[in-house]
């Protein structure tokens, strides 16, 4: 039993509580280099299964030894630079097709299998997203996967923010993971396959698609304008060590924008 009185339990209250401050911010930082770690780790795991596929053994633990490196080098530094989109279903918008003979579908568990054809998320994860609710979208000419995308309902994944998650305002879905097979690239496939997500989910009820993508991504940005999407806002993230900086800066929708600086601002 401890027993404290007067001045001296003022100051051993005043001890206690910052010896307590000080332990819930230690477990936070843990928590953040936990969350690193499991995301580049999750990163690196399916690039080696990947380069397994293409590669051989020797191939990747040359490809593991690289890896191993640049996730050592991200857990002491880390700069990213984003540009998140918006895609405002109201207004009018290109309308762009797909060619005819191949086919868009909102995957199940049994399409699945064809994302391993992609240089995209592993089977693993793609299992966890779809039973939590997001839908996988994917293009395909038979049996061959030509491309793929995620969206997601009430929240998205995103690395900046603390929890590694937003939540969307109703009405909004997050769109990520938008890759189209090498084979393919060059032919507005991604243009093409996101004009006609964008048709399903309006007449669905859904007003807003936001989605973001790394600065130095032209390809990307261009399929993405090419359907509509306006650029919202730069975000800018620098870690060292585990402390994480996060910049948003506007570019058109200012609605936007105050959504994510209230989202991610740390």
């Amino acid at each position: 039993m401890y027993l404290i009185t007067g001045g001296a339990g003022f100051i051993g209250s005043k001890l206690v509580m910052h010896w307590w401050l000080a332990a819930l911010e230690v477990v936070g930082m843990m928590k953040e280099v936990a969350s690193l770690m499991w995301r580049s780790g999750t990163e690196a795991i399916e690039r080696i299964e990947r380069g397994l596929r293409r590669h051989g053994l020797c191939g990747s633990v040359r490809l593991v030894a690289s890896l191993a490196g640049k996730l050592a080098g991200r857990l002491l530094y880390l700069h990213q630079r984003h540009i998140w989109y918006e895609l405002d279903l109201d207004r009018e918008r290109p309308l762009i097709a797909l060619p005819p003979e191949l086919e868009l579908v909102r995957g199940s568990m049994d399409d699945l299998p064809l994302l391993e054809q992609l240089p995209t998320i592993s089977l693993i994860e793609a299992r966890r997203r779809l039973a939590s609710g997001a839908e996988p979208w994917i293009v395909r000419k038979g049996q061959q996967a030509v491309f793929s995308c995620w969206i997601f309902h009430d929240g998205m994944p995103v690395f900046a923010a603390r929890r590694g998650w937003i939540d969307l305002p109703r009405g909004v879905v997050g769109l990520e993971d938008v890759v189209t097979s090498p084979a393919y690239r060059g032919q507005a496939i991604a243009s093409g396959a996101l004009s006609t997500i964008a048709g399903a989910l309006r007449r669905e009820g859904m007003t807003a698609i936001l989605t973001k993508t790394e600065e130095s991504n032209g390809p990307c940005r261009g399929a993405l304008e090419k359907v509509g999407f306006q650029a919202a806002a730069y975000m800018s993230l620098v870690r060292v060590a585990t402390r994480p900086r996060v910049e948003i800066q506007p570019v058109f929708a200012r609605d936007v924008f105050e959504f994510l600086v209230a989202q991610l601002s740390r």
